[in-house]
């Protein structure tokens, strides 16, 4: 029997099925918003986080690639201690670092036989230590903390900054949001905003006839 093939994209499955709060919000990113931040914001109890997934602890190389200066080669022996002392000050001594994730997969090397997949166990790092071998087993949903929204806005502009985009000059980015079952385009302080408000007005807005509500919030999954 060969070894097990997973992907990002099985890693971000077992985290939504295994882990994420049934309570909590979340909002996948793609096109811009995933260049500039990450792969999924989610929030409960008006508290936010980021989270970058990766297949393997070793695909986690590939995030440094993000802040290269435009044009530079990542040929430089030093490039990991460049990079992270670049980040170190102006992104990491944040507040809003404290909810910015690394999530990926790893092999139970006993349990990695059993076909049901249970041998695909999910590990993390917090994102300010993405150069350091800090791992952890990632078991609870409360074992990656988050931050409140005006923790996270700023850390969020400062994050697409750094990012060696094309588009970085952009002052505001988009998160595209299903809410209520309708789709709406928000910038990410208006995301953080009015889901840091219906988070608030949870048991309020349950008792309230439909079209008195200004928005519905999506069930936890």
């Amino acid at each position: 029997m060969g070894m097990p093939l997973w992907f990002e994209k099985t890693v971000e499955y077992r985290f939504v099925l295994d882990i994420l709060d049934r309570e909590a919000v979340a909002s996948p990113l793609d096109g811009h918003a995933e260049t500039w931040w990450g792969d999924l914001i989610d929030s409960r109890n008006a508290e936010f986080r980021l989270i970058e997934f990766k297949r393997t602890e070793s695909a986690i190389n590939t995030e440094l690639d993000k802040y290269l200066p435009p044009g530079a080669q990542r040929s430089n022996v030093h490039y990991t201690q460049y990079v992270t002392q670049t980040l170190r000050n102006p992104l990491f001594s944040l507040p809003g670092a404290r909810g910015h994730w690394l999530v990926f997969g790893g092999l139970d090397a006993v349990a990695w036989v059993d076909r049901s997949g249970q041998g695909l166990k999910l590990k993390a790092r917090s994102y300010s230590e993405i150069e350091s071998s800090k791992t952890f087993a990632l078991d609870h949903d409360t074992q990656l903390s988050r931050v409140s929204a005006a923790e996270l806005h700023p850390y969020l502009v400062a994050l697409r900054k750094l990012r060696s985009v094309s588009d970085a000059s952009t002052s505001e980015g988009m998160v595209l949001a299903t809410v209520g079952g309708a789709s709406s385009m928000w910038t990410t302080q208006e995301f953080l905003t009015i889901t840091e408000r219906a988070l608030g007005l949870t048991q309020i807005l349950q008792h309230e006839p439909r079209h008195q509500r200004e928005y519905d919030m999506p069930r936890g999954r």
